[in-house]
C-alpha cells in the first residue's frame, strides 16, 4: 500500500516560487506607489510656491519707483527662483549711477518685507563705478535662517536722499524649506 501525506504539509518547490514572486511584485508596486505619492506631493508643493513672487509688496518697496529695462541691474548670481543658503555670494552688473564711492546696498526680505540679512555690492574693478558703463559687481550675505520665500533687493545708492533718485531692483529667492514635504 502507498502512504499519502496530506498536501497541507507537502510544500511544491513551484508554489514557494510563486509566493515569493507574488511578494516581490507587491513590495515592488507598493514601493512605486509611495514614490509616485512623494513626487506628487512635491510636484504640488512646487506649483503652489510658483507663481507667488510676480510682485513684491508695496509694504517692501514704499519708496521705489519705476525702472526702465536699461537701468535695470542684471544678477547672475544666483538666478532669480533659486534655492539659497548661508553665506550668499551675489555677483551682476548695475548701471551707472547705481554706485557711489563704489558701492550700493543689497538686502535680503522675507516675504513680508523683514530684513532678513543686509551687505553692499561692491564694484569689481576699482574706479569703474565712476565710469558711464555698466558696473561689474559682487557681495555676500550672511545668515541664520531664512523662510520658505523672500527676496534679494539691490537699492540704487541715494547720497542725495530724494525720493525720486530711489531706485530697486528685485529677485525672488527661497530658502531650503521651500521644497521640504509637510
Amino acid at each position: 500500500m502507498n502512504q499519502v501525506t496530506p498536501t497541507s504539509q507537502v510544500i511544491k518547490p513551484r508554489n514557494t516560487l510563486t509566493v515569493f514572486l507574488i511578494v516581490v511584485s507587491l513590495l515592488f508596486a507598493a514601493t512605486t506607489a509611495i514614490f509616485a505619492y512623494q513626487a506628487a506631493r512635491l510636484s504640488i508643493r512646487l506649483t503652489q510656491l510658483e507663481g507667488t513672487f510676480s510682485q513684491p509688496t508695496q509694504a517692501a518697496f514704499p519708496t521705489s519707483t519705476e525702472i526702465t529695462k536699461a537701468d535695470q541691474p542684471q544678477i547672475t548670481l544666483p538666478v532669480a527662483g533659486s534655492i539659497i543658503r548661508s553665506p550668499l555670494k551675489i555677483e551682476g552688473k548695475v548701471p551707472p549711477g547705481w554706485m557711489f564711492e563704489g558701492v550700493f546696498p543689497i538686502k535680503l526680505i522675507d516675504s513680508n518685507g523683514n530684513t532678513i540679512a543686509q551687505g553692499l555690492g561692491k564694484e569689481v574693478i576699482p574706479g569703474s563705478w565712476q565710469k558711464d558703463s555698466n558696473v561689474d559687481f559682487t557681495a555676500t550675505l550672511t545668515f541664520i535662517n531664512f523662510p520658505a520665500k523672500g527676496f534679494l533687493v539691490l537699492d540704487k545708492d541715494n547720497p542725495s536722499g530724494l525720493p525720486q533718485n530711489n531706485r530697486s531692483f528685485s529677485i525672488p529667492v527661497f530658502g531650503p524649506s521651500a521644497v521640504e514635504l509637510k
